[in-house]
């Protein structure tokens, strides 16, 4: 079934919104003004990563990070 699937899979799975997703999650602990950048790139690619933005900015606060990093 993978085999048979793995041509579909550029086509059916948007990969390029998911890796923008990825590394938002990466920077967040890192670099939190790269991930919010990149959770950007990774809204106007696709539409779905606009739900982790709620759990980007509960952390961010939580954290009391307010300085540009």
């Amino acid at each position: 079934m993978i085999l048979v699937s793995l041509p579909l899979l550029p086509w059916r799975y948007d990969l390029f919104p998911s890796f923008l997703t990825i590394l938002a999650f990466y920077y967040l602990f890192k670099q939190p003004i790269i991930s919010g950048i990149l959770l950007g790139c990774g809204i106007l690619a696709k539409l779905y990563p606009v739900i982790l933005l709620p759990v980007f900015i509960i952390y961010f606060f939580q954290r009391k990070n307010f300085r540009a990093c």
